[in-house]
C-alpha cells in the first residue's frame, strides 16, 4: 500500500505561537477562557516557583543539560538527520526525551538552512526582484516553503518542533530576504523612474528636431530661433508634474537636465546639440532662476560642450582619415599593379589611363609611375630620408608619405628597392596594423619600441637615429606581418590571451635574432661594428645578416677546440687525400669554416 504524502497535523488545541511562517499553515481560533482557569494558573506558578519544588526543577534541568550535550555530540558525528538516524538505528526513538528534542531541533535547523539556499536560487532564477505585482514576493515565499516541506516530508515532525527548530529559522531568513526584496524594489522603481523622465526630455527634443516634417507641430508657429522656447517649455511641463507629485524639485531638475544630457551625448548632429546644451536651459525653470544660472547645472553644461567640440573634432579627423586611406590605398594599388605589368607587350599604359573608369587617384599613380621610370633611384639610402619617411608613418600621414617616398626616389636619396618596398609593402602595413590593439598588450613589445623611438626624439647623431629607425622597421614589418597571417586562426577563436602570448613569443625571437645575429642589433644595443650591408631592402638586409651569422655559428660549432688545434697542424703536415679521410672534411672547407669564425 502506497504511503500518503504527510501533512501537518495542526489542531486548534495547539498554544498560539509567534513565528510568521508557522501561522501560515496554523491560525488558532479564539476560544472562550475555562471559569478558574487564571486561578488555577496562577496557582501552578507559585508552586513551580516555590522551595518546595526547588530540587525536582533542579534535576530536571541537569537531565536537559546532559542530554542535550549527547545529542549535539551524536547529530555531530552521526552526520544524520534525525529521521535518518532513528531509521539506521542510531538512535532510539523511545530515548530522553530531551535528547529528543535537541536532535530534532538540530535536525530542523539544518532543513532551514538548505530551505534558505534554495530560497535565495530561486529568487534569482525566477527574477522575483523584478515581479512588481502585488504579494508577488508573497507568493514566490509561499510556494517555495510548501514545496520543500512537501520534499522534505516534514509534516512527520511535531507542530511545536517545527516552530522550534524550522519555522523560527525560516521567519528570520524570510525576514533578512523580504527587507532586501523591497529595497531592490524601491531602487528600481527609482531607476526605471528616472529612465522614464529621461526618455520624455529625449522624446520632446526629438519632437522639435525636425519641426518642419512632423505632422503634429504647425510649423508655420515655429522658427529657429523659437524652437528651443517650444522644447523648454515642454520640459517645464514634464518637470512641474513629476514635482507636483513627488515634491522633489532638485532631484526632478536634476534628471531632466540629464535627459538633454543623454540626447547629446550620442547626437551626430554636433551643431544642433550644441544648439541644445546652450539654448534650452535658459528657457528651463528650477525654483526662481533659469537652469543656465545653478552652479551644478553651468558646471555640466560646459563639460558638455566641451564634450560635443571633442566629437566633432573626432568626427572631422575620422573622415579625414578615411578619405586619406582611401586615397593611399588606390595609390598603392595602382602603382603596384603597374608595377606588374611593366614587362607585358600587352599592356598599354596610355589606354589604362584614358579608360573612363579611372578615378582622379588612380591617374595620379599613373603619373607618378611614369616619371618614376624615368629615374634609378639611388645606389644607397640615404639616412635622413629613411628617417622623413618613417617620422610621417609614425604620424599616420600615410598619403604624404606616399608622396614622399616617389620625391625622395626622384631625388635619388633612396634605392629603387627601397621605394618598392614602401610602395608594396610598409605603407599598406603601418596603415592596417600599425595601431593594432597587440603592440599594447605586451610591455616586452611596447617598451622596447617605446625605446628605440626614444633614440629617434632624443639628441642622437643622424646614424644612431638611422640604426634605431632600421631596428624599427624591421620589427614591425616582422610583426605586420605575424598578425596578417596569424590573427584569424581559429585556434585563437575566443582565446584573446592565447593570441597575445604567441605574439609576444614572436616578437622575443625577432628581437633576439635582431641583437644576436644582426650588426645592426649588436651596434643598437652595445656591442659589434656599425652599419651593415647589402642591396635589397631594410628588412631583406638585416634578414640576410643574421642568416649569415646563424650559418657561420652552425659552421663552426661542428668542431671542438681541440679538433681545430689538430686539423690546423695537419692542414701543412698531411695529403688533403689523407685529411679527407682522417678528418671528414675537405681542406677547403675547414678554411672556409674557419674564415667564417
Amino acid at each position: 500500500m502506497a504511503r500518503k504524502t504527510p501533512k501537518l497535523d495542526l489542531t486548534p488545541e495547539l498554544p498560539d505561537v509567534v513565528s510568521r511562517d508557522f501561522n501560515m499553515f496554523y491560525r488558532p481560533e479564539a476560544e472562550p477562557q475555562i471559569a478558574g482557569l487564571k486561578e488555577f494558573t496562577a496557582s501552578l506558578d507559585n508552586f513551580v516557583n516555590g522551595a518546595g519544588s526547588s530540587m525536582v526543577i533542579g534535576s530536571l534541568v541537569k537531565e536537559k543539560k546532559e542530554n542535550t550535550a549527547k545529542a549535539v555530540q551524536d547529530f555531530a558525528e552521526n552526520k544524520m538527520k534525525f529521521k535518518e538516524a532513528v531509521k539506521a538505528g542510531k538512535i532510539d526513538k523511545t530515548a530522553n526525551p530531551f535528547y529528543l528534542d535537541k536532535y530534532k531541533e538540530l535536525s530542523l535547523n539544518e532543513y532551514a538552512s538548505e530551505f534558505n539556499d534554495r530560497l535565495i536560487k530561486k529568487y534569482g532564477d525566477l527574477n522575483v526582484i523584478n515581479d512588481i505585482n502585488e504579494g508577488g514576493f508573497d507568493n514566490f515565499y509561499q510556494d517555495t516553503l510548501k514545496e520543500f516541506i512537501t520534499e522534505k516530508n516534514l509534516g512527520v515532525f511535531n507542530p511545536i518542533d517545527l516552530e522550534e527548530g524550522f519555522f523560527k529559522e525560516t521567519s528570520n531568513y524570510r525576514a533578512s530576504l523580504e527587507a532586501q526584496h523591497k529595497q531592490s524594489q524601491l531602487e528600481l522603481f527609482k531607476k526605471k523612474f528616472n529612465e522614464k523622465v529621461k526618455n520624455k526630455v529625449v522624446g520632446i527634443v526629438s519632437k522639435y528636431k525636425n519641426y518642419e516634417l512632423n505632422p503634429t507641430i504647425d510649423d508655420t508657429k515655429v522658427t529657429s530661433s523659437t524652437v528651443f522656447e517650444l522644447i523648454a517649455k515642454d520640459i517645464n511641463k514634464e518637470i512641474q508634474s513629476i514635482i507636483d507629485v513627488t515634491g522633489d524639485g532638485r532631484d526632478t531638475i536634476d534628471i531632466a537636465f540629464q535627459g538633454l544630457a543623454d540626447y547629446v551625448s550620442v547626437a551626430t548632429d554636433y551643431e544642433f546639440a550644441k544648439k541644445i546644451i546652450n539654448n534650452v536651459p535658459k528657457y528651463l525653470v528650477g525654483g526662481t532662476d533659469s537652469l543656465e544660472n545653478i552652479g551644478r547645472i553651468k558646471t555640466k553644461k560646459e563639460e558638455l560642450y566641451q564634450l560635443l567640440i571633442e566629437k566633432q573634432q573626432e568626427k572631422t579627423s575620422r573622415q579625414n582619415d578615411f578619405i586619406n586611406a582611401q586615397k593611399t590605398n588606390s595609390r598603392l594599388t595602382t602603382y603596384n599593379y603597374l608595377e606588374t605589368q611593366r614587362n607585358n607587350p600587352d599592356f598599354n599604359i596610355v589606354e589604362y589611363y584614358n579608360d573612363p573608369r579611372r578615378t582622379t587617384d588612380e591617374k595620379i599613380a599613373i603619373d607618378q609611375y611614369k616619371t618614376d621610370q624615368l629615374f634609378d633611384g639611388g645606389k644607397s639610402d640615404d639616412r635622413d630620408a629613411i628617417i622623413l619617411i618613417e617620422g610621417l608613418l609614425k604620424e599616420r600621414k600615410f598619403l604624404e608619405a606616399h608622396e614622399k617616398v616617389s620625391q625622395l626616389f626622384k631625388d635619388g636619396r633612396i634605392t629603387r628597392a627601397t621605394k618598392n618596398n614602401y610602395f608594396d609593402t610598409r605603407i599598406a602595413n603601418s596603415r592596417d596594423f600599425g595601431e593594432h590593439p597587440l603592440f599594447n598588450s605586451s610591455r616586452a613589445v611596447s617598451d622596447n619600441i617605446k625605446a628605440l623611438e626614444s633614440v629617434l626624439a632624443s639628441n642622437a647623431s643622424q646614424g644612431d637615429k638611422l640604426k634605431a629607425t632600421n631596428g624599427i622597421i624591421y620589427i614591425e614589418n616582422k610583426l605586420y606581418s605575424w598578425i596578417r597571417d596569424n590573427q584569424n586562426d581559429p585556434k585563437y577563436e575566443g582565446k584573446p590571451s592565447l593570441l597575445e602570448d604567441d605574439f609576444e613569443k614572436q616578437f622575443l625571437k625577432i628581437f633576439k635574432d635582431l641583437k644576436n645575429f644582426s650588426e645592426l642589433g649588436t651596434t643598437l644595443f652595445g656591442k659589434g661594428e656599425t652599419g651593415f650591408s647589402g642591396s635589397g631592402t631594410i628588412v631583406e638586409n638585416i634578414d640576410a645578416e643574421i642568416q649569415k651569422k646563424k650559418d657561420q655559428n652552425k659552421s663552426t660549432a661542428k668542431y671542438t677546440k681541440e679538433q681545430i688545434a689538430i686539423m690546423t697542424v695537419d692542414m701543412k703536415a698531411i695529403s688533403s687525400a689523407e685529411f679527407r679521410e682522417k678528418h671528414k672534411v675537405t681542406k677547403e672547407q675547414f678554411r672556409k669554416d674557419m674564415e667564417n669564425k
